[in-house]
């Protein structure tokens, strides 16, 4: 391989490296918004602690079943096609958030706020699996585990990151506004 391929595909490897990062990063955006705006949320929408409880474990069980699926997944359709699915069942999931709450009230925005944080888990099931099989073929397996702590890395900047943007966010523009925000860079 010439010099000059050599540099364009260690370019291009980077390229997609930085495109899984940033969806790992937000992922963890989008899982962690509503834990952060779930104070301003209760007293809003009639929510108990419980209730949020159960609206966090919708993602968790959502993320739990749907990791083996979203890994076949990528494998059968691809990591591009597995991605654009995925990514925009998780845009709308993040998106309908909040604004289930101008349509609906009481029990039926409990479980429509269940329902699509299951969503959202399931959709972000398969970020890892999918990445895992996207650096298997683009980067040599001496880098492997290096790229593989790297996305992990996205994730611990995503978390870190939510809890002051999204009070900043909800500061200046409110819950809803802070949590649709969130959806806008996937």
């Amino acid at each position: 391989m010439s010099s000059v391929a050599h540099f364009i595909a260690v370019r291009v490897r980077w390229q997609i490296f930085s495109m899984l990062f940033g969806f790992a990063f937000l992922a963890y955006l989008q899982q962690k918004s509503i834990t952060v705006a779930a104070d301003r949320m209760m007293p809003e929408l009639h929510l108990s602690q419980v209730q949020i409880g159960w609206i966090e474990e919708a993602f968790v069980v959502g993320y739990a079943l749907f990791q083996l699926p979203g890994g076949i997944l990528g494998q059968r359709l691809g990591a591009r096609r597995a991605f654009t699915i995925t990514g925009l069942a998780a845009v709308f999931a993040t998106m309908c958030t909040p604004l289930a709450p101008f349509w609906l009230k009481g029990i039926a925005l409990f479980v429509v706020l269940l329902a699509l944080q299951g969503l959202l888990g399931a959709a972000q099931a398969s970020v890892f699996p999918v990445s895992a099989g996207v650096f298997e073929a683009w980067f040599p397996q001496r880098r492997w585990a290096f790229v593989q702590g790297l996305q992990t890395m996205g994730i611990s900047f995503g978390a870190a990151l939510t809890p002051p943007l999204i009070v900043s966010l909800m500061s200046l523009l409110g819950w809803q506004q802070a949590l649709l925000w969130t959806g806008v860079p996937s």
